[in-house]
């Protein structure tokens, strides 16, 4: 273990660690969830205020998101080196990294939300190319709910 934060509520805590995984405990030191995704170590950790996400930060160049099942929902890339702490804003709208390639990024945190946004949007646009061109594959339109 290298080191371990509190969630903002103190119900959880969540530790790092040199083996590239990070690990959310309960207050009573039981293992809730194991984060692997990481290819180097894990430099950092915090919880979005809610609690309700964690987001990691590694040696491997990107910061994680994961979501309270322990599920990767993002990988936030863009720095050349080593990121150092990453952390949720108050109100949980974003996330800002530091690295050690000398520059700190803000990111959106609602990323999954964006993605099913933008996949609804995309769907929609293609739902008359789905459900009327014959050409169309079964795994389109199962993937936008289209009727076959």
């Amino acid at each position: 273990m290298r080191k371990s934060y509190f969630s903002t509520n103190g119900n959880k805590i969540v530790t790092t660690s040199y083996d590239n995984t990070a690990r959310v405990w309960d207050i009573k030191e039981n293992q809730v969830n194991e984060l692997k995704g990481h290819t180097d170590y894990i430099l950092g950790a915090n919880f979005s205020a809610d609690g309700n996400k964690i987001v990691t930060a590694s040696f491997d160049n990107t910061a994680r998101v994961w979501n309270a099942k322990g599920n990767q929902v993002a990988e936030l890339r863009g720095h050349t080196d080593g990121v150092m702490m990453a952390k949720f804003t108050a109100d949980g709208s974003e996330i800002v990294t530091v690295s050690r390639d000398k520059t700190t990024r803000v990111w959106k945190a609602n990323l999954e939300n964006d993605l099913d946004r933008l996949l609804v949007g995309l769907c929609q646009k293609l739902e008359d190319y789905l459900s009327t061109n014959p050409n169309a594959s079964d795994a389109g339109k199962q993937a936008c709910q289209v009727k076959i």
